[in-house]
């Protein structure tokens, strides 16, 4: 007689697979990081952190969950045996993120630039 057993799994198991499902997806839209920004023009440290701050305000101020577009990662140097952090961002936040930066150098320029360009659908410079 052929018999098939049926594995019962508590509900607990199945949220926090699908918890664990979400965050995997939700990084996998984290595609930008500082590196990104310098790439744009932000240099300053200190002027990235205050434009982070106003990205996630505009975020909170229209209701969208900032770990959607931002996450901060710690990222090991080990030549160096220092830990140093990061921010992953997605497409959205990166953009916000060049929007709230207080100050202007030819190379973002460009970028604001683009970014105000209504004619611009595809963002392929991004």
């Amino acid at each position: 007689m052929y018999t098939v057993n049926i594995i019962p799994y508590h509900e607990e198991h199945i949220h926090v697979a699908l918890a664990d499902f979400e965050e995997v997806l939700q990084g996998s839209m984290l595609k930008y990081s500082m590196r990104h920004l310098v790439a744009a023009g932000i240099t300053s440290r200190e002027h990235f952190k205050m434009a982070l701050e106003k990205a996630m305000q505009v975020c909170n101020y229209t209701g969208i969950n900032i770990a959607n577009h931002f996450r901060l990662v710690y990222v090991f140097d080990a030549e160096a045996g220092s830990l140093d952090t990061d921010w992953w961002m997605s497409r959205q936040g990166f953009k916000l993120v060049i929007m709230q930066y207080p100050d202007v150098n030819e190379q973002l320029a460009r970028w604001l630039w683009q970014l105000s360009d209504p004619e611009n659908k595809n963002d392929k410079w991004l």
